[in-house]
């Protein structure tokens, strides 16, 4: 379970919610939507420790939280001058879960790419490497800023079943998007509702 209880974010004299309470149970997947600004990606920051929030409390239901937090940001976050396969092994390592790089590696059709370097990819080849990393360092909860970006429909599709697999093992998915979510069973959540 993921709770926030009376949360409440400033940036700058900019209020992004106000006392902002609500509890995330495991199988979740939740659709936090608004328009540019609204404090989407900032929420996810704070969920994920990159940002402090200015009042409220944050409480995660396991031990050590930001071990099983996975953040994934709209800027990817991948070494450009290594290859596919070196920054899927990277991320492997951290979890001792180098027997699944191939499954990854697959399960996004990664194969024919895994030795060309980052820096050569398109946006779109870029994403799914990133989300390859999901797969060798799962972690419980998924913090996904726009994860949809850059992806074609079969990737897209590919994504969904990834989601829903980590949600019906129990984890937590909250990802940010423009607009509501009709494509998956998801709660739908606004932080505009929290101003």
């Amino acid at each position: 379970m993921l709770s926030l209880e009376n949360v409440s974010i400033l940036q700058g004299d900019l209020t992004l919610c106000q006392n902002l309470s609500v509890s995330f149970l495991g199988g979740a997947i939740v659709n936090l939507h608004g328009v540019n600004g609204s404090g989407k990606t900032t929420l996810l920051r704070v969920l994920a420790g990159l940002k402090e929030f200015d009042s409220g409390k944050i409480i995660y239901d396991v031990p050590k939280p930001y071990e099983e937090i996975r953040y994934l940001g709209h800027k990817n976050a991948l070494k450009e001058y290594f290859s596919v396969n070196e920054n899927i092994s990277l991320w492997a390592k951290l979890s001792h879960n180098e027997t699944l790089i191939n499954a990854a590696l697959s399960y996004f059709n990664l194969h024919d790419l895994q030795n060309k370097n980052i820096y050569s990819l398109s946006a779109g080849q870029k994403r799914l490497v990133s989300l390859a990393k999901l797969m060798v360092n799962p972690g419980k909860i998924w913090l996904l800023d726009e994860p949809f970006s850059n992806l074609d429909e079969m990737n897209k599709q590919k994504l969904q079943h990834l989601i829903s697999a980590k949600v019906n093992d129990g984890g937590i998915v909250i990802l940010t998007s423009h607009k509501k979510n009709n494509f998956m069973d998801v709660l739908n959540f606004s932080i505009a509702d929290y101003k």
